[in-house]
């Protein structure tokens, strides 16, 4: 019995580490986007034409996070706790710089997405 609760509280955790795998995809995104746009000049190999997909996997990474979040205050294991409150303060500040990044380099978008 024990054994069968322990896996099961494991499938929970997985909420937290799939967050965290967009995480470091989403970063690795925002990384490559700043680099080929400033250090490069290059404007079309940004994500500017996977900006839905990018936010969408934003708004799938904050849906896992709750997740995890929730059952990480209710396993009450603080480990746990501290990975699901970092994770979220990861979520929120990444997802601050894709906004941030769009907003700032608006510019150097192709012209279906300029904000003139």
């Amino acid at each position: 019995m024990g054994l069968q609760k322990s896996l099961a509280f494991r499938k929970k955790e997985m909420y937290l580490y799939m967050s965290l795998f967009f995480n470091a995809f989403l970063l690795a995104m925002i990384i490559s986007d700043y680099v080929l746009t400033v250090g490069h000049e290059n404007s079309t190999a940004v994500t500017s034409n996977w900006t839905l997909a990018i936010l969408s996997i934003h708004v799938a990474s904050y849906f896992l996070w709750l997740l995890g979040f929730i059952y990480a205050n209710h396993a009450k294991i603080p480990i746990f706790k501290r990975l699901a409150i970092w994770t979220g303060v990861i979520n929120a500040v990444t997802f601050f710089l894709r906004i941030v990044f769009l907003f700032a380099f608006i510019d150097y978008r192709p012209e279906a997405f300029s904000a003139e």
